[in-house]
């Protein structure tokens, strides 16, 4: 190879690299929510690559080394992600909007979770097992068929006492009730022909979920819905 085709390939290279690095750029903008709030921690990334930004608090970010064919996919828990090509473009804001099947998926305390992803022990009495046995009460359907739970009957006409694991600092062992979601102070007026079911959660991390009003456990129930 001569020394005048070693200078025409290094001058076609050069050339080659300057178009390359003129096409990349730096993208910049805003991500808000559907009513318009910025969006911080929101996430940015260039398809296929590793080149990615997050928002800052007022929602702004800024992408660098992106080029014109690139897609760049804008993402935030909760709501649907958009994948957006580059082109001309120096400035990209974008609008984020609500996914319904991200809501579907958030839990609401125990009521809506799985019970193969529920971290504290787990107690349940199925409406079968609560009509095998005539019983009064909605409390009375733990006795015997919920591992650490102890109910006693008191006066004829009032509530039976019941305890989770013994009895509680203070002498405090009243757990946490919580029918369909609702948090109550007890059963009193469920019949227990409209229980489904009853969960009793048992372990510190229900804590976490109720705070302070869970320290001795909590009773969930679900009530029977109507069926096609």
């Amino acid at each position: 190879m001569n020394l005048k085709l070693k200078i025409a390939l290094i001058g076609l290279l050069i050339v080659g690299s300057h178009s390359i690095m003129a096409q990349s750029k730096t993208i910049h903008g805003v991500i808000t929510d559907p009513s318009g709030f910025p969006l911080p921690g929101a996430g940015i990334n260039v398809e296929g690559t590793q080149n990615s930004a997050s928002t800052d608090f007022d929602g702004k970010y800024s992408l660098q080394g992106v080029n014109p064919t690139d897609k760049i996919t804008f993402s935030y828990v909760g709501l649907v992600s958009q994948t957006i090509t580059v082109g001309e473009r120096s400035s990209i804001n974008v609008t984020l909007v609500q996914s319904t099947q991200n809501l579907n998926e958030v839990v609401v305390a125990y009521g809506t979770q799985k019970r193969t992803k529920v971290t504290g022990a787990v107690s349940t009495v199925s409406s079968k097992d609560i009509a095998a046995v005539p019983i009064t009460n909605a409390e009375s359907a733990l006795q015997g068929r919920a591992a650490g739970v102890t109910v006693v009957n008191g006066a004829p006409g009032s509530n039976p006492t019941v305890s989770i694991r013994g009895l509680a600092t203070m002498g405090n062992s009243a757990p946490l009730y919580v029918i369909d979601g609702v948090l109550t102070g007890n059963l009193s007026g469920l019949s227990p022909n409209d229980i489904e079911s009853i969960s009793v959660l048992k372990d510190a991390s229900t804590t976490a979920l109720y705070g302070s009003k869970a320290f001795n456990g909590v009773i969930m129930v679900t009530t029977k819905k109507g069926k096609k």
